[in-house]
This record gives structure tokens, C-alpha cells and sequence, in this order.
């Protein structure tokens, strides 16, 4: 299971292109009953180019194959590979961050009492504490809910979450781990499992430690107004220098486009350290 599979890919080898989707409103005929006004929109978009290249020393590169059997155009091909799915995923979920602090301060700005404390205190204030991974389940699922209701095109069916609060969320009998014996490759956005079998948990282990924030989402379908993954061309380059350096660079365009909207299917929780009543801290209970 691939992270950026949240997103809606589509392969493109021109430069730019365009993206059609279908939006909705909802309101009130003359007599009252409810309407739903369906309109088509589009957004241009432009493939950005990106490069991830590694340098191989003579002497390693023939000792590698020499003493080891390694082929080293391989190694550094694959190597590369590896580090660009690194770096999308890294940007995908930089995005999802972004959207998803987008609805939660306009869901902190409805309240009159929040608009005004927000003067004084900072928005990272909000957040919530839990007791147990009950707490952390529950809210999590409604906020799956809330999306669906504030969508009308269905619940979050994904969560991304700091390595520490995957370990709380693993504990739920709800939690049900993933089928497979797949090894996880280093620095990625893995897919561990799911809550109640329909919630995907992915894990972010390049987030630092002190990382409180739970993104929750929907994963974006064909023509609905979420966030599109544009993939174009790829090719790889190699380079020999006069003192027999190998170099190879790996050069590809992209895009990821979210279109108008897409910020409702996007919600996140920050969370604080799991904080026990007073009672049990009194009675040394854990």
C-alpha cells in the first residue's frame, strides 16, 4: 500500500495540462425543498521538474562488483528510486498538513468564545487530551464522520500519524493489522493497518518526536474536487568522470494539484500527551 496512492494519480507527459472535476451546492427551491446544483470546474496545471543523483567512488564501484557480485548501475538506480517515492511522499503529506490546518481553524473561528481567545493565545493551544486509546479511537472516528457529512461523497478512510500515537492506536481492539510480509523500505510513509477495518493507519517515521498532529482524510476519486498526484516523464542520466567516479541522476516532473475544495475532504487532530485524572495519579495508577 503506497501513501501517495491517497491522492488521485494521473500520468501526463506534457507540460501542462488540465483538470476537470465536479462540484456541488446545496440550497432551497421557492417552496422550501432542497436543491443540489451540480457544475463542472477546471484548474490548469504545470509539471514542475525534480533530480535526485549519487556519486560512486571507482574503488567502491569495483569492489562492489568485484568482491560482493553487486551490479552498481542497479544499486544506485534502485537507491534513487527509492529516495524520489521518499521525497513525494514527503511533499503529498507536506500538503495534507497544509489543507487540513485549513479546516481546522474555520471550524475554530465558528465559535465566538475561540475568536476571542484566539487574540491572545496561539491556535496550537486547542488541542485535545486523551485518557486512553479509546479517547484517541473515538475522535478519530468522528472526525471520519464529520467528513462524510460535510462531504456527501463518504467518510475519511485514512489517517497519518506520528510513530508514537501509532503505538497507542495499535493497542485498540479495533486496530487489525495489515495482511502482508512485505519489509517496509527506509524513510517512508508506511501502511500498518486498519481501524474497524475501514480507516487505512499510515505512520510517518520521518516525523520528529515532538510532532502532535493526526492528519485524517479521504482519499481522492476521479473527478471529485480532492488532490490529484500528476506523474510525467522520467529518465535516468550516468556520468563517468577522468578519474572513474560514476554519477547518475534520476530526473522526472511532477505535479500535486488540490483543487478548490479539497480542504473539506482534509481535518486533523493535535493531540497533547496522554493525561491520567488527578485520582489515578494520587493511587500511582498507570
Amino acid at each position: 500500500m503506497n501513501f501517495t496512492d491517497t491522492a488521485f494519480k494521473i500520468s501526463n507527459t506534457n507540460s501542462t495540462g488540465v483538470l476537470f472535476y465536479l462540484d456541488g451546492k446545496m440550497g432551497a427551491d421557492e417552496d422550501g425543498y432542497g436543491t443540489f446544483e451540480l457544475e463542472t470546474k477546471q484548474k490548469i496545471y504545470q509539471l514542475e521538474s525534480y533530480r535526485v543523483s549519487s556519486t560512486l567512488s571507482r574503488g567502491l564501484s569495483s569492489d562492489l562488483n568485484s568482491l560482493h557480485g553487486i551490479d552498481v548501475n542497479e544499486m544506485m538506480a534502485s537507491t534513487l528510486e527509492n529516495e524520489a517515492k521518499s521525497e513525494n511522499q514527503k511533499l503529498l503529506l507536506s500538503r495534507y498538513y497544509n489543507l487540513s490546518e485549513i479546516t481546522r481553524n474555520n471550524e475554530l473561528r465558528k465559535s465566538r468564545w475561540n475568536r476571542f481567545l484566539l487574540r491572545f493565545i496561539s491556535e496550537s493551544y486547542f488541542s485535545f487530551h486523551f485518557e486512553n486509546y479509546n479517547d484517541m479511537i473515538k475522535k478519530i472516528l468522528l472526525k471520519s464522520n464529520f467528513i462524510g457529512h460535510k462531504t456527501r461523497r463518504g467518510n475519511a478512510d485514512f489517517i497519518v500519524c506520528p510513530p508514537k500515537y501509532s503505538t497507542y492506536i495499535m493497542e485498540s481492539p479495533n486496530f487489525v493489522y495489515r495482511q502482508t510480509k512485505e519489509v517496509s523500505e527506509p524513510g517512508h510513509i508506511d501502511f500498518i493497518g486498519t481501524i474497524a477495518d475501514k480507516i487505512q493507519v499510515f505512520v510517518d517515521r520521518n516525523s520528529e518526536y515532538t510532532e502532535n498532529r493526526i492528519i485524517i482524510g479521504k482519499r481522492t476519486k476521479s473527478t471529485e474536487p480532492g488532490v490529484y498526484f500528476i506523474q510525467g516523464d522520467k529518465s535516468t542520466e550516468e556520468f563517468t568522470d577522468t578519474s572513474g567516479d560514476k554519477k547518475i541522476t534520476l530526473m522526472y516532473r511532477q505535479a500535486i494539484i488540490n483543487m478548490d475544495g479539497a480542504e473539506d475532504s482534509l481535518d486533523v487532530i493535535r493531540v497533547r500527551d496522554f493525561k491520567r485524572p488527578f485520582w489515578k495519579k494520587l493511587l500511582f495508577i498507570k
